[in-house]
C-alpha cells in the first residue's frame, strides 16, 4: 500500500532535482547588489514602495517591493534567480507535454543553458525579463493543456491569467506570447476564447492596484504624473526616453551581427547555431507557433541606434528566444538518441557544448557575488560632496545607484541629486521639492529651467562632466550673487563655478577596484572606460596632466606607464576626447588609446591647436 506513494515521492523528486541544481547554480553566481541601467532605477522604486518606468510594471514592482522588505538587494536579485528557474521549470513541462519524459543529456541539456550567458546573467542582476518570460512560457503550457481538456475550464482560464500577469510585467513579450498562444492553440471553442480573455483581464488588471495605490498613496520614487489624463498620457506615453536613440531600424542589421560576433566571443555561438539549424530543420506546422517571439522579442532590442548586447537590458529582450533555443536542442538530443550510436553522439553534443565556453571569454566562470562597482562609486562620490550640495547628472550609471543609496540607505540626504534627463517634467520638480523644501521657485522649461536652477541654489553645484558643466556655467555670471568662473575638476566630476575645489578621487583604490570588478559584468569595463574619459577630460583642461592620466588608467584598472608620470600638459584637440566615447559608455581600447596619445613626447605629437570651451 505504501509502495507506490513512495515511488510517487521519488519519481517528483528526481523530477525537480535539475530545479534545485539551477537554483543552486544561480544562487552561488548572483549579486548581493546593483548592477547597471535598469537594476538601479528598478531597485529604487523597490526600496520605496515607487514605480519605474513606463508602461509601469506593476507586478513586478509590487513583487519587488515585497521581496526588499524581506530582504533588501539580496531579495531582489534572487527574485530574478527564482524566475529564472521558473522559466526552466516552464520549459521542461513544455517538453514534457509535447514529447513526453526529458532523459538525462536532456537535463544536462538544462544545466548547461542556465549557465549560457545571456540567459543566466538576467537572473543574476535586479530586472523584470526572467518573471516575464516566465509567465509567457507558462501560458503557453496552460494552453497546451486546454487542446486535451475537453469542456475543462481551468486551462485557458490559467493561459490567459499568465498572459494577463505577463503583460502587466512586460508588454512586448505579452504581445509575442499571446500571438504564439492563439496560433498555437486555434482552432479554439468560443467558450475557451471567453475564458482566456477573461483570465488575461484578470492577470492584467489585478496587479495594476498596486499601480494605482503606488500613484495615489506612495510617497516613494513614482515615476510621472498621474493627477491629470495629460499627465497620465505623458507617461504611458515614454516622453522622459526623448532623446535615447531608440527606433533606429535602419541599424538592425548591423546589430544583429554584431550580436553574432558577440555570441561567439562569449561562448554562446555554438549553441545559438547548433538550436538554430535543429529548428530549421524540424520547422513543422506545430513550430510556426514560435514565429512570433522570435520575430518581436528578436527584433526589438536590434531596433536602437547604438547598440551593445553586453548589456542586460539588450540581452534580455532575447530571453524567450533563448528557451525555444533549448526546446530545439532537447529536439535536436532526442533524434541523436534515435541514431546508430546514441550514447556517443550525445555524449560528442554535450561535450562540445561544454567545452565552447571554457575555450572563449570568461563569462561562465565569473561569479557576480562580489560585485559592488555601481555602489562603490556612487558612494564614494556622495561622501566626498561638501553639505548642501547640488549635484547634475544626465548617466543612468551615476543617476539611479546615487538615488538609490540616498532614498533606500539614507546617505547625503542634504545632497540634491538632479536628473538632467527629467528637468523638462513637472512631476520631477514636485518629487524633489517634497525631498528638498529649499529647491527654489524656477520658472520657464527645459534648459531655461535647469539653468535657473544652476544659478539660485545656495549651495555648491556640481555636474557629472565638463560639456554639461559648460552648458550651464556661462549662466552663472548672471547671478549677482554667484559670480562667474570657469568649471574645474572637483573629486568625480566638475565644479561648475569652481566655489569648491575638491580633491580628486584617490587613483589607487580606483584602480583596485577597476581590476577586480570589470571582470564581474562584462559592461563595467565599458563603464570604466567612460569615467577614465570623463575623469581625463577634466583634469586635463584644467592643465593637471598627471590627475588626468593617473585617473585615466586607474579606472581602465591599468598600470600607470613610466612615460605617462612623466608627460607634461599640451593643447589636445577636442577630437581626441569623442574618438573613445559612445554616449553614455565607451570602448575600453580606445580609451586606452586616448590616453596613449595624451602620454606622448613632444616630438611623436602632431602639432595641434589649444582646444576652446
Amino acid at each position: 500500500m505504501s509502495a507506490e506513494p513512495s515511488g510517487l515521492g521519488q519519481e517528483r523528486l528526481r523530477s525537480l532535482t535539475p530545479l534545485f541544481l539551477a537554483a543552486l547554480i544561480l544562487w552561488l553566481r548572483a549579486p548581493q547588489g546593483l548592477m547597471w541601467f535598469d537594476s538601479g532605477e528598478l531597485a529604487l522604486a523597490a526600496a520605496t514602495w515607487g514605480l519605474a518606468h513606463p508602461p509601469g510594471q506593476p507586478l513586478y514592482a509590487a513583487l519587488s517591493a515585497l521581496a526588499y522588505q524581506l530582504g533588501g538587494l539580496s531579495a531582489l536579485n534572487l527574485l530574478s534567480a527564482l524566475a529564472l528557474v521558473s522559466l526552466l521549470a516552464s520549459l521542461r513541462a513544455i517538453e514534457r507535454r509535447l514529447h513526453g519524459p526529458l532523459s538525462l543529456g536532456a537535463e544536462l541539456l538544462g544545466l548547461i543553458w542556465i549557465c549560457l550567458y545571456p540567459v543566466w546573467d538576467q537572473g543574476a542582476r535586479v530586472e523584470l525579463y526572467s518573471l516575464a518570460s516566465a509567465l509567457g512560457a507558462w501560458s503557453l503550457y496552460w494552453s497546451l493543456r486546454a487542446q486535451g481538456a475537453q469542456g475543462e475550464a481551468s486551462p485557458p482560464l490559467y493561459a490567459g491569467a499568465l498572459l494577463g500577469a505577463c503583460g502587466a510585467t512586460n508588454a512586448i513579450f505579452a504581445i509575442a506570447f499571446g500571438l504564439s498562444l492563439l496560433w498555437l492553440l486555434s482552432p479554439w471553442r468560443p467558450r475557451a476564447f471567453g475564458l482566456l480573455a477573461l483570465g488575461t483581464a484578470l492577470g492584467f488588471g489585478l496587479p495594476h492596484l498596486y499601480m494605482l495605490w503606488a500613484v495615489s498613496a506612495s510617497t516613494g520614487f513614482v515615476w510621472g504624473d498621474f493627477s491629470s489624463l495629460e499627465g497620465a498620457l505623458h507617461y504611458l506615453s515614454g516622453a522622459d526616453y526623448r532623446g535615447t536613440g531608440h527606433s533606429a531600424w535602419s541599424s538592425a542589421s548591423a546589430n544583429l551581427l554584431e550580436w553574432v560576433v558577440w555570441s561567439f566571443e562569449v561562448g554562446a555561438g555554438l549553441w545559438c547555431t547548433l538550436a538554430a539549424l535543429s529548428f530549421v530543420s524540424s520547422l513543422r506546422a506545430r513550430r510556426w507557433w514560435a514565429l512570433p517571439l522570435i520575430t518581436l522579442c528578436g527584433l526589438f532590442p536590434l531596433s536602437y541606434e547604438r547598440y551593445w548586447p553586453e548589456v542586460p537590458d539588450f540581452t534580455g529582450y532575447l530571453l524567450p528566444i533563448m528557451g525555444l533555443s533549448l526546446l530545439s536542442l532537447w529536439r535536436l538530443e532526442a533524434r541523436l538518441r534515435s541514431s546508430a550510436r546514441p550514447r556517443l553522439m550525445v555524449a560528442l553534443l554535450l561535450s562540445a557544448l561544454l567545452l565552447a565556453p571554457a575555450l572563449s571569454a570568461p563569462v561562465y566562470r565569473a561569479s557576480r557575488a562580489s560585485h559592488e562597482l555601481p555602489t562603490w562609486l556612487a558612494a564614494r562620490w556622495l561622501e566626498s560632496l561638501p553639505r548642501g550640495s547640488a549635484l547634475l547628472l544626465r548617466s543612468d550609471h551615476w543617476v539611479f545607484p546615487l538615488m538609490f543609496l540616498q532614498e533606500a540607505q539614507g546617505l547625503r540626504p542634504d545632497v540634491l541629486i538632479f536628473n538632467v534627463g527629467f528637468s523638462r517634467s513637472a512631476w520631477y520638480w514636485r518629487w524633489l521639492r517634497a525631498r528638498h523644501p529649499q529647491l527654489p521657485r524656477v520658472e520657464g522649461a527645459g534648459a531655461a529651467r535647469l539653468h535657473e536652477l544652476t544659478r539660485e541654489w545656495s549651495g555648491p553645484v556640481y555636474a557629472e562632466d565638463l560639456s554639461l558643466a559648460l552648458s550651464v556655467s556661462p549662466r552663472l555670471e548672471l547671478s549677482a550673487s554667484r559670480p562667474y568662473a570657469p568649471p574645474c575638476p572637483a573629486s568625480w566630476g566638475v565644479s561648475v563655478g569652481c566655489e569648491r575645489p575638491l580633491p580628486p578621487p584617490d587613483a589607487t583604490a580606483l584602480r583596485q577596484i577597476a581590476l577586480s570588478q570589470r571582470e564581474l559584468s562584462p559592461i563595467s569595463a565599458r563603464v570604466l572606460a567612460a569615467h577614465s574619459l570623463t575623469l581625463s577630460l577634466s583634469y586635463w583642461s584644467a592643465g593637471d596632466a598627471a590627475s588626468a592620466l593617473s585617473l585615466g588608467y586607474a579606472a581602465l584598472g591599468e598600470p600607470l606607464p613610466q612615460r605617462a608620470a612623466e608627460a607634461q600638459w599640451w593643447p589636445a584637440p577636442p577630437q581626441l576626447w569623442a574618438q573613445g566615447r559612445a554616449l553614455l559608455i565607451a570602448e575600453p581600447a580606445l580609451a586606452l588609446a586616448v590616453l596613449e596619445v595624451l602620454s606622448q613626447p613632444p616630438q611623436a605629437r602632431a602639432p595641434s591647436a589649444k582646444p576652446s570651451p
